[in-house]
């Protein structure tokens, strides 16, 4: 939202902002030049979606959205961020790769599960299981991040099937660090873990998370850069503008070099530990 305002107050635009929750708006219905929002209410086919759409005023998305629903949006560069993640890992030794998938199927979360395995495919690196988390649409990742994660493990107490993850979602990675503890495995001796979403939090973790570093300042002038293109007529209605923003990384203590091939211990020494120990 500071890009957005910072964008707009170069050129001397007006933001105002409007909550949205369900399918409902909070405040009054969106009136104005030209509309940036979230992909989620399209995405998931909110009715104000729909409406947004519809009007002839110019909206820009910030994220992904189906292409057969030809609306202009500013991302990031997912298949680049996976890319850069996996040649690092793969610098550091590991060869088996997890992917955790804790948001609600949609165009653009399905996409970057398809990146990895395309992208491990390419590498030609060892089985790279995705762990389907099976969130719902408007649920919290962390408890369908446990669920998934347990049953995983469970089923391989002497030996972990990967010895990285990778988590699409910021809940996803902090829960991956917790059960991996539960089950007796070390971050990031027994597995580096790395978040594909900033947060402010990861670095006061133990050990310190992994995670993208987005410029937002970058994403607000992006968007209304394409907003003034349409605004100016400078784009043909049938022509889909997009941007696709490469993240950076900040590398931390979560990530480490492959665990070098010896014995994990017996099954018994991996039976996980209950909270109140």
């Amino acid at each position: 939202e500071q890009g957005l305002h910072q964008a707009c107050a170069r050129r001397g635009w007006i933001l105002t902002t409007h909550q949205f929750h369900s399918d409902l708006l909070l405040d009054e219905e969106v009136h104005g030049d030209g509309v940036v929002a979230l992909p989620e209410i399209v995405n998931f086919g909110y009715s104000i979606g729909k409406t947004l759409i519809a009007s002839p005023a110019p909206l820009i998305m910030l994220g992904e959205t189906p292409s057969t629903l030809d609306v202009d949006f500013v991302t990031g560069d997912d298949a680049a961020a996976l890319s850069l993640i996996l040649k690092r890992l793969v610098s550091l030794g590991h060869r088996r790769i997890a992917y955790l998938n804790t948001e609600p199927s949609c165009h653009e979360i399905d996409r970057k599960r398809d990146y990895f395995n395309n992208l491990t495919d390419a590498l030609d690196l060892d089985t790279c299981p995705v762990i389907e988390c099976h969130t719902r649409s408007g649920e919290p990742a962390a408890e369908p991040a446990v669920r998934a994660l347990r049953e995983c493990l469970s089923h391989h107490r002497e030996r972990l099937p990967f010895t990285a993850l990778i988590s699409c979602s910021s809940p996803g990675s902090l829960v991956a660090m917790r059960i991996l503890h539960e089950y007796r495995w070390r971050v990031p001796r027994d597995c580096s873990v790395i978040c594909m979403q900033e947060d402010p939090s990861a670095s006061y973790v133990i050990p310190a998370l992994t995670n993208l570093k987005w410029d937002y300042l970058q994403w607000g002038e992006h968007c209304i850069t394409l907003m003034e293109k349409r605004l100016n007529g400078e784009a043909s209605s049938g022509q889909r503008l997009h941007i696709r923003i490469v993240p950076e990384f900040n590398w931390r203590e979560s990530v480490a070099k492959a665990p070098a091939n010896r014995s994990r211990g017996s099954a018994s020494a991996r039976v996980p530990i209950t909270p109140s120990q």
